[in-house]
């Protein structure tokens, strides 16, 4: 009886406890609380914008009859860029970029739901949009009149696509599936490789668990062939990538918040002269354009990257972690080949397998590596801006160490 008597006690003490002062209150986000900004007309509202994502965590995007709910946003840790804003929720589903140097703003929303990933732009400035828009990764006419768009289903082929003066929105279907992929490898003339300037021999590195952040800083120099090129997609990619590296060896959990080393991002002016229409040899002209310029080599904390606002012949993007002892790339303006790109700077190889991912999705998804060799995503809907090989994991950490 009084050991029921103490058990009758002790719960009361428990129940009494919880209303402690203490206790952590749960904020709920109230409809009050959520700051409504309306993308169909940038222009001239770029700075008022601006102030109110800063002053808000809880933000609508508003285009057209779209209404990207962005919540909990907050700003983004291990990764500095040249004048730019970086805001993110806790699983990187939806990520907000602000970049003064375009004055541009950013969304991308992955929406778990419907398995699409929408891209919103806003731009100050119309003749930034225009330029964008010209890229083939935003070009819905070049997108649409692909043979690969012509023959795939209608969900994967279906695109959503807005348009005002100083602002767009495209929304593509996430592929989730194998029979999806199956449907999407549909090759074309537009269809190429990404380069690879390494030599075939095998190096691969020894297969070992390293969980401890680098806490590294890793220097991305990227030199613009116009200085109005927006990389807020760039951002967005190494930023998943770079953390991709925290996650454990042996799991299918490929997600992790923390981004194993830092990345600080700076823009140089490129010179118009470079040979664009083959890109092994622009990325010669580049590497003598650095030797040439005095630029130090310091391949223990320095990628090198030229930015092209289009592509080459036979490939979007070409990289060595070694030309002439530089970490160097060229890439085309998308983030997907970009990421790919600083990969090899890094000492990653291709990796074409297929993997389950449990960590998008309720029960998870398939994915393909970012060092997946072939590109067919001016859509960027099967592949994941992730490490997925263990071997290429270990190769970056190694070199970020």
């Amino acid at each position: 009886m009084k050991q029921l008597i103490k058990l009758s006690m002790l719960i009361l003490l428990i129940s009494s406890c919880s209303h402690d002062e203490g206790t952590e209150v749960i904020e709920q986000t109230t409809a009050d609380s959520i700051k409504k900004l309306d993308m169909n007309e940038v222009g001239n509202n770029y700075d008022q914008l601006v102030l109110d994502i800063q002053s808000n965590q809880d933000l609508d995007f508003i285009i057209g009859d779209f209404n990207l709910e962005m919540r909990n946003m907050r700003p983004a840790e291990g990764i500095t860029v040249e004048n730019t804003i970086i805001l993110e929720d806790e699983k990187d589903y939806r990520t907000i970029i602000i970049d003064h140097n375009t004055e541009s703003i950013y969304v991308n929303y992955t929406d778990i739901d419907s398995k699409r990933n929408i891209v919103l732009y806003g731009f100050k400035h119309s003749d930034h949009l225009e330029n964008l828009l010209k890229q083939k990764e935003y070009n819905i006419e070049f997108l649409t009149n692909r043979t690969s768009y012509k023959n795939r289903s209608s969900k994967i082929a279906k695109l959503d696509y807005i348009s005002t003066e100083t602002s767009f929105l495209m929304g593509k279907p996430i592929l989730t599936t194998k029979k999806e992929q199956s449907q999407a490898r549909i090759h074309d003339d537009n269809t190429k490789e990404c380069g690879f300037q390494e030599s075939e021999i095998s190096d691969l590195a020894k297969e070992s668990t390293i969980l401890n952040r680098s806490g590294k800083t890793w220097n991305v120099i990227i030199y613009k062939k116009h200085s109005y090129l927006s990389t807020s997609s760039i951002v967005y990619a190494m930023k998943n990538t770079f953390k991709s590296l925290s996650i454990t060896d042996g799991s299918d959990w490929y997600y992790s918040h923390i981004m194993y080393a830092n990345i600080n991002v700076i823009y140089e002016g490129a010179p118009k002269g470079f040979h664009n229409s083959d890109s092994l040899t622009c990325l010669n002209e580049f590497v003598k354009f650095l030797k040439d310029g005095g630029v130090q080599n310091n391949r223990s904390t320095n990628s090198y990257m030229y930015l092209n606002d289009d592509d080459w012949k036979s490939t979007f993007g070409r990289a060595s972690k070694s030309l002439f002892g530089f970490r160097v790339g060229v890439s085309t303006n998308s983030g997907t080949t970009f990421a790919h790109e600083i990969g090899h700077t890094l000492g990653a190889k291709h990796y074409n397998g297929v993997v389950w991912d449990s960590s998008i999705g309720m029960f998870g998804w398939w994915g393909s590596s970012v060092m997946c060799p072939a590109d067919e995503t001016q859509w960027g809907v099967f592949r994941r801006h992730k490490y997925y090989s263990q071997t290429n994991r270990n190769k970056v950490r190694s070199t970020l160490n």
